[in-house]
């Protein structure tokens, strides 16, 4: 069974009712944000995406204290989609 880590990455992914919320009220740009930084795709924990690749108008992961270094998670980056 897998468990992440609470203190390094997000843990609320995971919970049913935040998995209904994201269902209900997000769009696909918000989907593909949120896992940004974490290895599993908005399919893998229920958010039901319409498509299954992100959309390239989408956000991306970044913070200014990271000086243009992306640490969005490694096969997120492979994508080329988002910049």
């Amino acid at each position: 069974m897998f468990r992440r880590n609470p203190i390094t990455g997000v843990v609320y992914c995971e919970l049913a009712e935040f998995r209904t919320i994201v269902r209900e009220h997000c769009d696909d740009r918000d989907k593909y944000f949120l896992v940004d930084r974490i290895p599993e795709t908005p399919e893998e924990l229920g958010f039901e995406p319409d498509s299954p690749m992100p959309r390239a108008d989408g956000y991306a992961a970044w913070m200014p204290w990271w000086r243009g270094e992306d640490r969005r998670h490694p096969s997120k980056r492979l994508s080329g989609s988002r910049q």
